[in-house]
């Protein structure tokens, strides 16, 4: 059966709790306190199946100004919110303060309930309902459905009932894309039974087998059982009122405002941008480190305001903000939020956040701006950015699924694409971006240039001293996973110490042309009777020359060998070894004309090079 979580919200004394009860029977106030006093303090909940057999939770939500903080941690999750409004009262101050948080929160779908009908007449009722409409025609709202109702007589119930059941048919299905998040609400212990914790599931799945972490004490968290609704349940999912049994952990360990989510998909952070928009219904305009209270699923934070659009947000405005915060909380990209003045405590505006991972940023960062406005629907775009940030070192998937807390499965699929599609790769155990790899290609290139030009006999630089020269620091395996991607491979040539460009190739001329060409006829006419490398090195009065020795022959076990003159000894073995499959050492050593020990030699350096294998007293081509 799926599940919708329905939210009610209005001002104190509008007939909330009453109205629930009307449509599900029972009573939503709990607390001795709440049911002494007539209004509803804690969050409430209860549920009823609609006629088209849909399970609608509900949360009665506060509706006293002092429990905002109460009525802001219970809109997040919601699917449909009733928005009451008392025929004897009309719309209120909080009424409206109310409709503004549930805009800034992202509530898409809302009935106007208006309660009481019985107490006023009809012509109070039309009244009521042009204020209604009158109040709200700027909002996201303008066009809600006004059904009036009478909870005591259940005057208007059924068509309540029928509207509901006729929104939440067009309510997409259950997204479980992002990774589960429960915000706490209640954690108390029952004999026999040990910990319980319950709460609204605003995001994701929960299953015993979930890896789960407490927020923000970052305690593991077992769950033994699993309640929806108050019935046993194998799993819970977005938009369930949920109970986990846990295990591991005392009642005191958990409190009301934490968050149990799965395991490394928050980003902690005290700087977060965000796309804030600000209430019509307030004449406050936020300047530059205005102080203000963020309201960020159960938990309220201080925070100073900095715009980055302009200096000034006026009402009725949307701008890009960051927000530099007096506590870390633990958020990812896409939550929403509000925020109220620090005093008087209004709310002047919310919206959701674009980047948990960044810097101090101010209005004349354009470009940064930008590229904030484009991340906000863009789940490629955000892992791009995210990967440019770290630049060629790479981030790893539990960076990634941390930050942009995705369900494991959905960014995995992502991720893949991005690689099928070479927009990102997967490297030594993390991902970066292709113009990172470029970025990081373009480096080298530039680095080993400035170096061959400098030291135009050196066969190449040394692994080691070119790590030291880059960017970033790299240990030595990254590097030689990097350096082998085909981007990097492409310009590289790269042995077991050395660096080069590929094509790089020191032109000689003059007398040390003639030097070196005769080094190299002294090594030919020495052939097959072979120098040691000492021998040829000292051959060399320009001791810069030396290096360039290595680009014309072999060393093997210490003894020259021409290239032209060892690809020879190749074509040699290899038409042996067509004609008659296998070769002894003394066949190879008459092939060539080598001394024994010189042709072993040989022999094991191509066993070695997988030219040739070797079976006993035969070698075999590879």
């Amino acid at each position: 059966m799926r599940h919708i979580i329905i939210g009610t919200s209005g001002h104190i004394d509008h007939g909330k709790t009453t109205l629930i009860k009307a449509l599900t029977g029972t009573s939503t106030d709990k607390l001795k306190e709440e049911q002494q006093r007539g209004i509803s303090i804690n969050l409430g909940f209860t549920y009823f199946d609609l006629p088209s057999g849909l399970r609608a939770g509900i949360i009665d939500v506060p509706g006293h100004e002092r429990f905002v903080k109460n009525m802001l941690s219970g809109v997040v999750g919601m699917d449909l919110v009733l928005l009451i409004i008392a025929a004897d009262d009309g719309v209120m101050p909080q009424t409206i303060e109310h409709a503004d948080i549930l805009e800034f929160m992202g509530v898409e779908n809302l009935i106007f309930v208006v309660t009481k009908t019985g107490m006023v007449e009809p012509d109070m009722l039309n009244l009521v309902i042009a204020d209604i409409r009158e109040n709200f025609k700027h909002s996201r709202f303008k066009d809600s459905k006004i059904i009036p109702v009478d909870s005591l007589s259940r005057d208007g119930i059924d068509n309540l009932v029928e509207e509901i059941d006729k929104m939440v048919k067009d309510i997409p299905d259950v997204d479980l894309h992002k990774s589960a998040r429960l915000n706490v609400d209640r954690s108390f212990s029952l004999k026999g039974i040990g910990t319980i914790v319950t709460g609204t599931l605003i995001e994701g799945k929960i299953t015993k087998d979930t890896p789960l972490t407490l927020y923000p004490s970052e305690k593991e968290v077992k769950v033994r059982s699993i309640e929806v609704h108050d019935t046993p349940a194998e799993e819970a999912v977005k938009g369930q009122r949920t109970a986990l049994n846990i295990i591991n952990l005392k009642k005191d360990e958990i409190e009301r405002g934490m968050v149990i989510a799965k395991t490394g998909s928050l980003t902690k952070t005290s700087l977060i941008d965000v796309k804030l928009s600000t209430s019509t219904h307030q004449d406050v305009t936020l300047k530059h480190f205005t102080r203000v209270r963020l309201f960020h699923g159960t938990k309220e934070i201080m925070a100073r305001v900095i715009p980055l659009d302009k200096k000034e947000i006026a009402p009725g405005e949307t701008q890009v903000v960051q927000l530099r915060l007096e506590e870390e909380i633990y958020a990812k990209i896409g939550d929403p939020f509000v925020i109220r003045l620090f005093s008087p405590m209004v709310t002047v505006g919310g919206g959701i956040i674009l980047e948990t991972f960044t810097k101090r940023h101010t209005f004349s960062d354009k470009t940064y701006l930008e590229e904030l406005k484009k991340k906000e629907l863009d789940p490629e775009y955000i892992i791009i950015s995210y990967l440019k940030e770290h630049g060629y070192k790479g981030a790893s998937y539990e960076d990634i699924y941390s930050y942009i807390g995705y369900e494991e499965n959905y960014l995995k699929k992502i991720l893949e694409e991005m690689i099928e599609s070479k927009e990102i790769f997967y490297i030594g155990g993390v991902y970066v971006d292709k113009e990172m790899l470029i970025e990081f290609r373009d480096e080298l290139q530039e680095t080993l240039t400035e170096y061959h030009k400098e030291n135009p006999f050196e066969k190449g630089i040394n692994k080691e001293v070119l790590r030291a020269k880059l960017k970033y620091p790299l240990s030595t395996k990254f590097f030689a996973d990097i350096t082998s991607t085909e981007i990097i491979d492409k310009i590289l040539k790269v042995d077991k110490t050395m660096v080069s460009l590929k094509g790089t190739k020191t032109e000689l001329k003059g007398m040390e042309k003639q030097e070196f060409d005769r080094v190299m006829k002294i090594i030919k006419d020495e052939e097959p009777g072979l120098l040691k490398e000492p021998d040829a090195k000292s051959l060399f009065k320009n001791k810069k020359l030396i290096p360039l020795l290595s680009e014309e022959v072999k060393i093997i076990d210490g003894f020259v060998i021409r290239n032209e003159f060892f690809q020879e000894i190749i074509d040699k073995l290899m038409k042996h070894l067509e004609e008659k499959e296998k070769v002894t050492v003394a066949e190879f050593r008459d092939l060539i004309g080598f001394s024994r020990k010189n042709a072993i030699a040989i022999l094991e350096y191509l066993d070695r090079e997988k030219f040739t294998r070797r079976d006993g007293d035969f070698r075999y081509k590879y």
